[in-house]
């Protein structure tokens, strides 16, 4: 939900958004903001039952055309955050730590490009 709430505002705000990040979701279908040269990266695990590469490619068309995708390898839904959950939904296949540092680095990687397009 944070992800697509990111978005939904972005799309209804954008004079006030440098850049999106969406971690683990995507944009909901009233959030198009591809005709901008907004600064976005999509971030989901490989594993992850709900913002997975083929639900993050089925809403690609609504971000810009040069928004940075990045697939965690064996990556899911959960290590995103830090929270327990059922077991039958643990399918990370990389430690959290792991996980955490490429979510990390991608999203340096948006706000370097984000600082590089401010006036």
């Amino acid at each position: 939900v944070g992800g697509t709430m990111a978005a939904q505002y972005t799309s209804t705000h954008r004079e006030s958004v440098d850049g999106l990040v969406i971690w683990a979701s995507y944009p909901a279908n009233s959030a198009d903001i591809s005709n901008t040269n907004l600064p976005a990266a999509s971030i989901y695990g490989t594993l992850d039952p709900r913002a997975n590469p083929a639900s993050v490619k089925e809403r690609a068309d609504l971000l810009p055309p040069t928004t940075v995708y990045t697939a965690i390898e064996g990556g899911d839904h959960h290590q995103f955050g830090s929270y327990l959950i059922d077991p039958e939904e643990d399918l990370a296949v990389i430690s959290r730590a792991d996980q955490q540092d490429q979510i990390i680095q991608a999203t340096l990687n948006l706000l370097e490009k984000v600082d590089q397009s401010a006036p």
